[in-house]
């Protein structure tokens, strides 16, 4: 299937491992105008969290408390990329990034996998990006950043 293989090849270059950033003078990726984010997590403070800093970074914000809220988001407002916790109500984080992908309407959104479990970054992982909490806000930002960028041409803003 030609746009699962090209998916595949944009999710591979999506991949690439974290570096920090050195210097101040590390470029940051443009962002989509008004890029639209769900935030997915079972915990109402690690929600607000993301929400007030990813805000405070220009992002629009919208939240869902576990798999199946986070479905009736995505058919309400179509996000630009999706941040995910693993282990919520109704099913994981890893449920949700398959449903995700095996739909032609959300197959290309970006995702990054957030969360305390340790799970194994592979090349057909379902996500774009994993990343262990605790992480760095800074660096939680700079690869969203990247992957918005990276989707641009890929999946350009529905709103």
């Amino acid at each position: 299937m030609e746009n699962r293989s090209a998916f595949q090849k944009r999710a591979t270059a999506r991949r690439e491992p974290e570096r920090a950033e050195s210097g101040s003078n590390a470029v940051q990726p443009a962002m989509p105008p008004n890029a639209r984010i769900l935030a997915v997590d079972d915990s109402p403070d690690a929600l607000t969290i993301l929400r007030l800093f990813l805000s405070a970074e220009g992002f629009e914000v919208i939240t869902a408390g576990g798999v199946t809220e986070a479905l009736l988001r995505v058919q309400e407002q179509l996000p630009d990329l999706i941040i995910t916790d693993y282990a919520m109500p109704g099913g994981t984080g890893l449920d949700l990034c398959r449903h995700l992908r095996s739909h032609p309407k959300t197959h290309d959104i970006p995702i990054v996998l957030h969360t305390g479990a340790d799970l194994p970054h592979t090349e057909t992982a379902p996500y774009d990006a994993l990343y262990a909490k605790p992480a760095s806000l800074a660096q939680l930002v700079r690869r969203v950043r990247s992957l918005l960028a990276a989707s641009r041409g890929v999946h350009p803003s529905q709103h």
